[in-house]
């Protein structure tokens, strides 16, 4: 496997399961500009009663696929496991589906080579969701 910037899992749901393709010229943006690179992407849909179900990026609408299927390296595609995907499904809410996204920040590569470069180690990473922004400014 190639040596990897700082890589990411992102799990976005989508209530109501009105996945509709939007964030694909934003994703698309990104990948064009260099700031990230798609590795894998999945898809799981859960229905009214909870039964969640994978869906291949080849099961999604024709419209749908052919714009995801562009987006990711070919050759790194496969390392977001079947238990991965029913793993995260817990989270989801009744009739809602998601994407999943493990994508690397290629932007930070340079940072990432310069830190090493110096004898530096990353000790942590964690990022912080909008809630907790929106938390913190209101207490403060």
């Amino acid at each position: 496997m190639p040596d990897l910037g700082p890589v990411e899992l992102l799990f976005v749901e989508f209530p109501g399961n009105q996945f509709t393709g939007e964030i694909v010229p934003a994703l698309t943006d990104l990948l064009e500009r260099g700031v990230i690179r798609v590795i894998d992407l999945a898809f799981v849909a859960k229905d009214g009663d909870g039964n969640a179900a994978a869906v291949e990026i080849e099961d999604l609408h024709d419209d749908l696929k052919d714009s995801f299927s562009r987006l990711v390296v070919e050759e790194l595609a496969g390392l977001i496991a079947e238990e991965d995907v029913e793993d995260l499904a817990d989270a989801l809410e009744p009739n809602s589906s998601a994407a999943i996204m493990l994508f690397e920040h290629t932007w930070a590569i340079p940072f990432r080579d310069a830190i090493a470069g110096s004898g530096g180690r990353l000790i942590a990473r964690v990022p912080i969701t909008q809630e907790a922004l929106d938390e913190i400014a209101a207490a403060g």
